[in-house]
């Protein structure tokens, strides 16, 4: 069973892997799923961005990963390591699976990708909006089920968790203008 940190976690790791997918589909389009340079930016974002970033959240708050469901006192802290490859391996699916979309579904570029990747940036946000209390407080599972846990701002894991974010976004970001300039690149030849 999946707690719903993580699974909002793959949820959206499925999503950007969709969206560098799109934001590489002239050249997937020209070179087919596995084309380079796309496949390595993404495979280096997740290895040098995504896998430590994950490891951080995980094994510096696992109370809060766990948000609250499970006592990270029973489960092994060896856990990461089938998360982060499950992190890793949703990055590649939702990048092979719009890849192949874009392949497949007749004007997959215009309508059918963008609209997928609307719905699942929308599930991932009403999955958030149903989880807010339980990611926006910070404490053991003890603390949390007695009510005792401190809002995320009052300790430094809302600061680091920003920090986080604004990294992995603008590393993304920037992902996806290279993998689009590469596109246009492929489309020049």
């Amino acid at each position: 069973m999946y707690h719903p940190a993580i699974l909002i976690a793959l949820i959206l790791e499925l999503w950007l892997g969709g969206f560098f997918a799109f934001c590489a589909r002239a050249r997937i389009r020209q070179a087919g799923p596995w084309a380079q340079p796309s496949l390595a930016l993404v495979g280096t974002f997740v290895a040098i961005l995504l896998a430590p970033a994950t490891v951080y959240l995980y094994l510096a708050h696992p109370d809060w990963a766990w948000l609250y469901l499970v006592d990270p006192e029973h489960v092994p802290r060896l856990v990461v390591v089938p998360i982060v490859a499950m992190s890793a391996a949703a990055v590649g699916a939702g990048y092979w699976g719009a890849a192949r979309m874009l392949a497949l579904v007749p004007g997959g570029a215009r309508r059918a990708l963008p609209g997928a990747l609307a719905g699942v940036a929308a599930l991932v946000l009403l999955l958030g909006f149903l989880a807010r209390g339980r990611l926006l407080h910070v404490g053991t599972t003890g603390d949390f089920r007695g009510g005792r846990a401190l809002p995320i701002f009052d300790v430094k894991l809302g600061y680091a968790l920003i920090a986080v974010v604004v990294g992995l976004a603008s590393a993304a970001a920037f992902v996806a203008w290279e993998l689009a300039r590469d596109g246009r690149r492929a489309q020049m030849r």
